[in-house]
Formats: C-alpha cells, structure tokens, sequence
C-alpha cells in the first residue's frame, strides 16, 4: 500500500465513566476525561490513539461550539463541550448542561450517579502500521479529530468501526506500507512465493470490496488464505445472497408485525381509507394500517409520497380449506417476503435469470473483473515472465424510484374476501415488474432512469441495414457470435423479444428452401431459437427508428441474463386517485418504488434494435 492509499473510517467511539465528585452543580459542569492510549480493537486492527502534540485536532471540540449529546442523536443536544485539552495521555474535556427539559432530564441523573457512561465520537485522518503479531495489525493514530461527547447508557462497541447508523463515513490515510502478507524484504516475495505489487493489489481489490459490503472479517480471511479477488467477488455475492442483504440494522421494511397483525393487515382497507380521507369510520378501520406506515418511515427515516406497506403485511397467504365448507377458511399462514416472490415472477428478466438483490440500504458496489493478467513464454530458467495484473471494478447501484399504477373498480374494493384482497397484491406485484422489465431493457440512464441493457455502452450490435431489416437466421446467429466472441457465452443464454418479432419469426424459414424450418420452431419448445431459451413480453420495444423507418422497430435481445442485476430499497410507497376514474366509480392505485438496474458486464450481451416486423 502506497502513501496516498486511503481506507473508508465511520466515526469511532471511545468511552468513560463520571467522576460525580467533580461535578459543579451550580454550575451545571462536568469535568471528564474522553481519550486515552488504551488500544482498542477495531475492523481493521487495534488502534492506539496517539497524544502528542501534532496528533489531535481540537480547533472544533475545543471551540466551545461542540455539542454535548444523548446517545450521540444529532437531534438531542443536551449541552456544550466548552473546553478540551490533552495533559498526561490523556484527553480532558469540560461539558456544560443546558436548561432545556431534556438537559434538566440528564444533568439530574448525571448528578444521582445513574448515567455515569461518556461516548467520544471522533474522525481518524491518518494511522501508521506499528507491527504485525498472531493478534493481528497494530495501528497508531497519528492524526484525529474528536468532533462530540455524548452521555450513554450503553458504551459503544468498541469493536465496530464501520457504520453503526453514521451516514458518513471518513477516508483514512495510511502512512505506511500495511502488509497483508510477510514479505521478503531480499526477493520482495511473499510468503507464498508471489510478487509484491501483484499482492497487494490482489488484497487491495478483497479489502475494498470487503468494506463496502461490511464483509471485512470474511476478507481478510480471504487475503490470508490467498483468495483471488476474482473468486472473493463470487463469495461476496454469495453471501449477499445468502443474508438477503439485510444489514446489521436492519433498516429494511420488516417491522416486526405479530402473526394476528399481519393477518388483520388488510391493503384494500387501506386504499379505501385513502380514497376517502374525509370518512371517519374507514379512517378508524385503517388504524392498523397507518400505524404500520409510521412505523416502516421511522424505521426507514423517510416520509412516504402516501402510505408504506412494510413487507410483513405483503405476505402472500397460503390458506386451507374447511373439510366440511369449502367457503370457510380456517388457517392463514403468512410468508415475510413472498410479495417479492411474486413480484420476481412477474418480470420476464426475472424469469430469463436476471438477479434481484431486495431489502438494500444506502448505494452498493458490485465487484467485477475488467481485465485479466497476461500470459507470457519464458525464454528459460533464469528468465522470469513479464509482469502483469488482473483488475478490477465495480458496478453501482443507487434508488431510482419508480412510479407505475394499476385501475380498479371502486366496486371491487368492497369486497372484503381474502380473494379480492389477493388479486390486488397480484395487481400491484404485476404493475411494478411491467415498470421494472421496461427499465431493464430499454431504461435510458438519464432523467432518474436506471441504465437499461439497450443504453449500456459495450454490448454487443446487430443491425439489419440503414432503414432496419427483416429479423433472420444470420441474425440469430450474429446475436449469439456478438456474446461468444469476447467469451461471454456462458450462464444462463436465453433471448428476450415481443410478440411482433416471435410472430415474424415463426414464418420466416433459415433458407429459403421449401420445406425448411423456420428460425422460431417448437422442435424443442424450451428452447426455440436455435437451442435457446427465448421469452416474450410486449415491454420489449416495437416503435424505435432507424433511418426511413420510424417508430415501427423492434428490439431482439440475446445473453446472459444473470449478469443483469436489479436492486430493491425500501418497501412499497402507495397512493390513491379517486378523480381521474371519478365519472366511473375506479380509483388508480399509484405504486412508487426505489430500484435501480445495471449490467455487470458488458459483453454478456447483444441487441438487434432494428428489427421489422410488418
């Protein structure tokens, strides 16, 4: 690691207790200590904080403006930090108590001896590599900056340095060399015989991706282990998968609803209540309801556009039947997270095998490779071959909300029975996956849309001519030489179309020749494109232009589409319109959602955008 390499710090914590004899009542101070040299165990190693002179940045804590807090709540100051100072390895500091109710609150039970914890919540600028030992890295903090002192309940765990809730994090530089493996300081190899600059690059790319994705105790298991950076991006995913990217907060949708709530939870009480905002009785009706929303904006710190639906009442019910009346239902057992499973199976990217990451917080780097290391002949035994590395990037996804609505009768939403109840879920899963196989294939990267697969520079092209062409065989098979020539013909290969080009297809024959099959032939219905799998859905356009030919395009798609990833963040925003089917009696149920959509690599496709039909 070189001298301008940065890792990615949240705010650190550090605690202490009060001395309540120190405490000037009159006065409303408290004197403390907030710092000392006691290493303390971190992700990325212990960390000793340096006291020296030049080490500690108190020109904010030590300016009487710090805040002095609850439970470090930007929200909750109670006081302010109105000296600081470092004397004896030590940081001093003394916090004065305002008179507001909550200040009152806390000074009281500062002074009765009950919350005696102290938190420091403090920026690491710059770190250096003190050794290494079978504990681990050892750092010594040679630049920092103490930024609030809060009164706790509980002392922060020290053990975490990354994230806790912050939603900033600080870039650490590294003033040493922070070696990952032993290395020979006569042959600069390391211990398992690899150049060091290949090395470190190798652990460079498994501790950035290990960050990112909270992973770092996986990576740095990897990076001894010597784990490619190529097969650890795999692992990262994986377990991604694995955990349906729930993170440690949890600051998904799920808000923990009881069975009989999320039995009770009713989403065509919902809208009615929200058709009608003036009607006391469907307000009270949705009392659950709303209070669910409540809950997911507050677990979510966001306010919805109208009403969230937390994903333990999207559950979709698998009921019995009463033996003796088969219109009585006698058992209702819920699912978490089933509406996603019905959503994915309304989207044909879903369907082809494109990958759906559900329950994101914040922006996510997906790990990929972008070039591969060479490979050279050697001249003889005292010739080594030239160096070369593998690198690699990433592939980010940030929300992108969406907006797509279905229309219902006013009269439909009357009905109280699990099975209109069913069909509206049914409703908005489908409105939401026709949005999203849209934005996959034909999102154009700008104006808040997601990048789709037709905007995304490097795919593969076939054209058919200057003003389009008839889709044929040469066709299919260009799509396919497009993907296999820059080795990318592997996974899950399938086509995506409409039913124009499906139709063209069926009556154009691979020759000419009398008798011949035709290019879209059900000899092997799974596979009816030369082997392929191939779906249709009419989100796939048929109105793009080429040259004299306007509006009359269709588009073919062929590749791996478990390289098409699509994230989710959030739950469901709904909202309801009584007016613009008023005359009919129909509402139009808004469906909003933050997703986003990228291709992990280019290559894995092709696109024909030219295609004629007519």
């Amino acid at each position: 690691m070189n001298q301008d390499e940065v890792i990615k710090t949240g705010m650190q914590y550090r605690h202490f207790e009060i001395d309540t004899r120190k405490i000037d009542a009159d006065k409303r101070r408290v004197p403390l200590s907030f710092s000392s040299d006691t290493p303390v165990k971190r992700y990325f190693g212990f960390e000793t904080l340096d006291h020296g002179r030049d080490a500690v940045d108190l020109s904010f804590l030590g300016s009487g403006r710090a805040p002095l807090l609850k439970d470090h709540d930007r929200n909750a100051q109670v006081g302010v930090v109105e000296s600081a100072s470092i004397s004896g390895g030590k940081g001093r500091a003394v916090a004065r108590f305002g008179k507001s109710r909550l200040a009152d609150e806390e000074f009281s039970e500062v002074k009765d001896g009950i919350r005696l914890n102290v938190s420091v919540g403090y920026q690491i600028e710059e770190m250096a590599l003190e050794r290494q030992d079978d504990d681990g890295d050892h750092y010594r903090v040679t630049r920092w900056r103490p930024l609030e002192i809060s009164i706790v309940s509980i002392p922060a765990d020290d053990s975490v340095g990354v994230g806790r809730g912050n939603e900033k994090t600080f870039n650490t530089k590294i003033i040493n060399e922070r070696t990952l493996n032993i290395m020979d300081p006569d042959t600069n190899k390391n211990n398992n015989g690899n150049d060091n600059r290949n090395e470190n690059n190798r652990a460079k790319s498994i501790i950035t991706i290990g960050n990112a994705h909270n992973m770092l105790e996986m990576a740095a298991e990897a990076v001894q282990n010597g784990t490619s950076a190529e097969r650890f991006n795999q692992m990262v995913l994986d377990r991604l998968r694995e955990r349906g990217l729930t993170p440690v907060e949890d600051p998904s949708p799920i808000i923990g609803m009881t069975p009989r709530e999320t039995r009770q939870y009713s989403i065509v009480k919902l809208i009615r209540a929200l058709a009608e905002p003036g009607n006391a009785r469907l307000q009270d009706e949705a009392g659950l309801e709303f209070e669910a929303s409540r809950a997911v904006a507050d677990k979510m710190k966001r306010a919805p556009r109208g009403v969230f639906l937390p994903w333990d009442a999207l559950a979709y019910s698998q009921r019995d039947l009463n033996t003796t009346d088969d219109s009585a239902l006698i058992g209702t057992n819920l699912v978490p997270g089933s509406f996603i499973d019905v959503l994915r199976n309304k989207m044909v990217v879903r369907e082809a095998g494109a990958r759906i990451l559900d329950g994101l917080v914040g922006n996510l780097a997906i790990p990929k490779k972008t070039a591969s290391a060479s490979v050279y002949w050697v001249a003889d035994d005292l010739t080594g071959p030239t160096e070369s590395e593998a690198t690699f990037g990433t592939v980010s996804l940030s929300p992108k909300r969406v907006g797509t609505f279905t229309d219902m009768t006013r009269g439909m939403l009357l009905q109280a029975t699990p099975a209109i109840e069913e069909l509206v879920r049914s409703d908005l899963a489908g409105a939401i996956g026709v949005a999203l196989d849209a934005a996959a294939l034909h999102g154009s990267g700008s104006s808040n849309q997601p990048t789709g697969i037709a905007s995304t520079s490097g795919i593969g092209s076939v054209a058919g001519g200057t003003n389009g062409a008839a889709p044929d065989w040469d066709d299919i098979v260009d799509l396919e030489s497009e993907v296999a020539v820059d080795n990318a013909d592997v996974g899950r290969l399938g086509y995506i179309t409409n039913a124009k080009v499906r139709g063209k297809l069926k009556k154009t024959l691979i020759t000419a020749t009398y008798g011949d099959k035709h290019v879209w032939n059900n000899d092997n219905a799974d596979k009816p494109l030369n082997g392929y799998r191939a779906f249709v859905t009419n989100q796939v356009a048929s109105n793009l232009d080429k040259g004299t030919s306007t509006g009359v395009c269709s588009a073919i798609f062929f590749g791996n589409w478990e390289e098409l990833i699509i994230g989710m963040w959030s739950g469901i925003d709904i909202l309801v319109d009584p007016y613009t089917h008023s005359k009919a009696g129909g509402l139009r149920i808004s469906a909003l959602a933050d997703v986003d959509i990228s291709v992990r690599h280019a290559e894995s496709f092709a696109a024909m955008l030219d295609a004629l039909t007519a």
